[in-house]
């Protein structure tokens, strides 16, 4: 099991859910980007995808077909700055992880992030969680606890 841990590597540099059971037109949802609150990390664990070969080889989503794109913390800064050298450095604001059975990716809840189209032979599944810490006395840095 390979794990990636996104804070770390992320500074330096419309999602289809099928919902079994469900009318039909909800297969059509796309989740745009988001974060997770009230948690303080979050996780996805790739159960099953196609082949990162056979994703690549689709005629229109290429390869970001199914990928899990994660946004920096400048992309809410950018908001049609205008590019010149002192802000190249914002421009390239997201960092995609590509999916892989048996891969385990766990970054900061408040990250943003979104699940890219996907279209395959396999129906992509994923098992993905949030985490929150607690101390034994619960948590005493904002006077309350979950206890």
């Amino acid at each position: 099991m390979r794990v990636l841990w996104l804070y770390r590597e992320f500074y330096p540099r419309l999602p289809r859910h099928t919902h079994k059971g469900y009318p039909p037109e909800w297969d059509r949802v796309r989740i745009l980007a988001h974060n997770h609150g009230n948690c303080s990390w979050s996780g996805v664990y790739y159960l099953q995808i196609d082949p990162g070969s056979e994703r690549e080889r689709h005629p229109t989503l290429g390869a970001i077909n199914g990928v899990t794109r994660f946004y920096g913390p400048y992309l809410d800064w950018l908001g049609g700055a205008y590019v010149d050298l002192s802000n190249a450095y914002l421009q390239d604001s997201y960092f995609d992880v590509v999916p892989q059975e048996g891969k385990l990716v766990i970054f900061p809840a408040f990250l943003k992030h979104q699940a890219m189209p996907y279209e395959g032979r396999k129906d992509r599944v994923i098992l993905s969680f949030n985490i929150q810490v607690h101390g034994e006395r619960g948590d005493r840095a904002l006077d309350f606890s979950f206890a």
